[in-house]
């Protein structure tokens, strides 16, 4: 079992790439105890606020939910029911009146689906939500640089 305060020096380090890749992006993360949150707008220019469940990282998944842009960043907010308030394409799949993020190497993916072998990391995930909160998905599998360079290109 991995020290403690060594995966949690570890997760500031990581925090700290997922901050550099969200300004790129001109989004903002901020953290809170276990959780990250992302700060972005949607396709239509809407706040999103992502937050991610770190709790086990980096043996365990990570987990993403979305919650109301309008209450902030709360690390003990329940996940919102508003589907105004998620990704729109692709969306996201709602089962037993809840919504779930499939990414493979998350936690809401081993809910439904075989274990990928992997765990995403946390600066992956953030540039991951988004871009799927921009509807601009089909970059996710160009990779990281030419994600940052179609962004570029397109006046971002």
């Amino acid at each position: 079992m991995p020290d403690p305060l060594l995966a949690e020096l570890g997760l500031y380090k990581e925090i700290e790439r997922a901050r550099k890749i969200a300004r790129r992006y001109g989004a903002a993360v901020s953290a809170q105890e276990q959780f990250v949150f992302l700060e972005t707008k949607d396709s239509a220019g809407r706040n999103i606020l992502a937050r991610i469940d770190c709790t086990g990282y980096p043996n365990q998944p990570l987990n993403a939910e979305f919650l109301d842009p309008q209450k902030g960043p709360e690390a003990d907010a329940q996940a919102s029911h508003n589907p105004e308030h998620w990704p729109k394409n692709p969306r996201p799949m709602e089962r037993d009146n809840r919504f779930y993020l499939c990414l493979a190497g998350t936690k809401s993916y081993l809910r439904f689906h075989k274990d990928p072998g992997f765990v995403m990391p946390l600066p992956d995930l953030v540039r991951t939500l988004i871009l799927w909160c921009r509807g601009q998905s089909h970059l996710l599998r160009l990779g990281p640089a030419a994600g940052v360079r179609a962004q570029r290109g397109r006046g971002g």
